[in-house]
């Protein structure tokens, strides 16, 4: 096959999706025990309202938002190193928040897709207070996370990670798998279970190798296995190939799965008039009782036709 065709196979084959795996973040817990800005500064109202801003326990509740940025391990510290992607959450208000399934008004967890798995990655957070009308670094927190073990959404292990910044404290899940269909410790191998004319297998759910279903065969799974290679079909049945099992055309006069058995033709008693059944191959013979002739004994004789009385004698 050509290489331009293979290129346009494996594109038309290969899902739509965002990329082969996703690291996945998901908020838990964040403190900033002081209510501070990454400078001491208070968050709240200005300084002609309430005197300096610095001071050891601030009363205002700072107005978080978070900037996440996830980047290669070999860049720098660089909130514009987002190789995989970023985003800038609504402002939360708290010095110390819960988070639910949501980061205020973004989901909880983020996901950011992958094409290719590095085996590391950064995951930098930008803390900002919203209290003003123009943003002020509240902190900054950073993380590295190496694998090379992924695996499905499902099984992919859960690390719990806090990060630790100059005034805050950020617990965090991280999670990284690979997409549906997507296997392999880099989720480079692509399966999706099918039966149909592209293939007749189903996906090892650790490896995502190719498993045929039964009856097939083949790097695809498109080799029909003839089933019928040393069948038991017996006594001239001929053998007929089916997906993953054969069946057996029996001969007149036998039956059974692989026409074991010989057809009893005497069992619904076809002979009459006294007649003797006696089973045959494939068929029956009546042996009839006197006056009694025919396949089935059937006909009565009349044995006077011959005229066998002499002297007059009248039958």
């Amino acid at each position: 096959m050509p290489a331009l065709l293979n290129i346009v196979l494996l594109i038309y084959l290969l899902p739509a999706v965002d990329g082969t795996g996703y690291i996945q973040t998901k908020f838990r817990e964040f403190v900033n025990i002081n209510g501070q800005r990454y400078d001491g500064t208070c968050c709240g109202p200005a300084p002609w309202l309430w005197g300096s801003r610095k001071k050891t326990n601030c009363g205002e509740p700072c107005k978080h938002a978070f900037v996440i940025c996830m980047g290669n391990v070999t860049q720098s510290s660089s909130m514009s190193a987002c190789e995989y992607g970023s985003k800038k959450t609504e402002s939360v208000e708290g010095n110390k928040i819960t988070f639910d399934d949501h980061i205020g008004y973004d989901e909880n967890p983020l996901k950011f897709p992958f094409e290719t798995w590095p085996g590391v990655v950064k995951l930098k957070i930008k803390i900002n207070d919203n209290s003003d009308s123009e943003e002020q670094l509240v902190d900054r927190v950073e993380y590295q996370y190496n694998t090379r073990d992924l695996r499905r959404e499902i099984d992919a292990p859960v690390h719990d990670v806090t990060l630790q910044g100059e005034r805050t404290r950020l617990d965090v899940e991280l999670k990284v798998f690979c997409a549906m269909d997507f296997y392999g410790p880099a989720c480079d191998l692509y399966c999706k279970e099918t039966d149909d004319v592209t293939g007749h297998f189903r996906c090892d759910p650790v490896s995502g190798d190719k498993i045929c279903l039964n009856g097939w065969a083949g790097a695809d799974c498109l080799t029909n296995i003839d089933d019928c290679v040393g069948h038991g079909c017996a006594l001239g049945a001929t053998c007929v190939d089916g997906l993953g099992y054969y069946s057996c055309k029996c001969p007149p006069g036998r039956t059974g799965h692989t026409c074991q058995h010989e057809v009893n033709e005497c069992s619904s008693s076809p002979c009459v008039n006294g007649g003797r059944c006696k089973d045959a191959s494939n068929g029956f013979l009546c042996e009839c009782p006197p006056g009694f002739a025919g396949i089935l004994c059937e006909v009565e004789l009349n044995e006077c036709r011959s005229a066998p009385c002499l002297n007059q004698v009248i039958d």
